[in-house]
């Protein structure tokens, strides 16, 4: 506790002998969506279909991560995923991770097979969905809409 106490006061005093003050310290800056990101998107209402990157957590909740691995189902989800985007209406921004490359990520939010989607609802709670299927998505994405419309 004394050890505690004492390394503190110490950083404080150097810190302020430097003239810098613990809210002067920089930040990195919060950048857009790198660019080339985007795969479909923004649309009227603001919500895009991105690879995940840089920016990514500025747009809010709902947000779905889709784990895309090399498969048939990844691809048909993608496809499903432009189509939808496309169209536009949707509540949610959809952002594309490579399940080969996304580990910590997988690790994070317990994906262990690729073509897999985790839904970060509002209330920051995460759902995953194995291999959602066309109807998934347009529930998700279009809550209030029927299926058919």
């Amino acid at each position: 506790m004394y050890r505690t106490i004492l390394t503190l006061s110490i950083f404080l005093v150097t810190l302020s002998a430097c003239g810098k003050s613990v809210s002067s310290v920089p930040r990195i800056p919060e950048r857009g969506l790198d660019a080339g990101a985007i795969i479909v998107g923004p649309t009227a209402e603001g919500h895009v279909y991105a690879t995940y990157g840089i920016g990514a957590d500025r747009f809010p909740p709902p947000r779905l991560l889709f784990f895309a691995g090399n498969d048939i189902f990844s691809r048909d989800i993608d496809a499903t995923l432009r189509s939808i985007y496309g169209s536009g209406g949707v509540v949610a921004s959809t952002f594309r991770l490579e399940f080969g490359s996304a580990t910590g990520a997988r690790l994070q939010y317990g994906v262990l097979v690729p073509s897999s989607l985790v839904v970060i609802t509002a209330s920051g709670a995460e759902k995953p969905i194995l291999y959602p299927t066309e109807e998934h998505l347009h529930i998700l994405l279009y809550p209030f809409l029927p299926l058919d419309s």
